[in-house]
């Protein structure tokens, strides 16, 4: 089966499309009013460059401001130690616990966009251990927020681990 790459947003589309599963852009340009449309020649649209998203945007700031926070409070408690064992404790669980379920969330955001592009490759990702770096590396443009937004999800839970220490 044929599959063309949207110019605007890189989603891999099936040939028959007229638009994008993802950005619901245009796949291919109308022709002149002079040339016919042949459904086997298209064109592509014009000036549609794939604009990369920068990888710091909506849901990876604010996971980004979790680990800041949560970072603070880490450098508070080692140099003042202003909060009890129990209450460091407490805090150390609370961020420990966003944490892994963060982790846990944005893993399946990174499996779906993983699977968006291949199902193969979103199948090896399940089932062999290390496939998904592969898959990561290969589609990177449209995995890496994902993937930076699960490393911060271990920074959050690796600090929070280390406040309840």
């Amino acid at each position: 089966m044929n599959s063309c790459r949207c110019p605007h947003c890189g989603l891999v589309n099936f040939s028959t499309s007229e638009t994008c599963k993802r950005c619901s852009e245009p796949l291919f340009a109308e022709p002149d009013a002079h040339e016919t449309m042949d459904p086997q020649n298209r064109y592509w649209a014009p000036g549609l460059e794939p604009e990369k998203p920068p990888i710091f945007s909506g849901v990876v700031m604010v996971l980004t401001g979790m680990l800041a926070i949560a970072t603070i409070v880490l450098l508070i408690q080692q140099v003042g130690h202003p909060l009890d064992k129990e209450t460091a404790g407490s805090v150390g669980v609370l961020f420990g616990l966003a944490g892994a379920g963060l982790y846990f969330m944005t893993h399946i955001w990174l499996l779906i966009r993983i699977f968006e592009q291949s199902i193969g490759w979103g199948i090896a990702s399940l089932c062999l251990p290390f496939a998904q770096f592969g898959a990561i590396a290969k589609f990177w443009d449209t995995t890496r927020r994902s993937f930076v937004g699960q490393m911060i999800c271990l920074g959050i839970l690796f600090v929070g681990i280390a406040i309840g220490i």
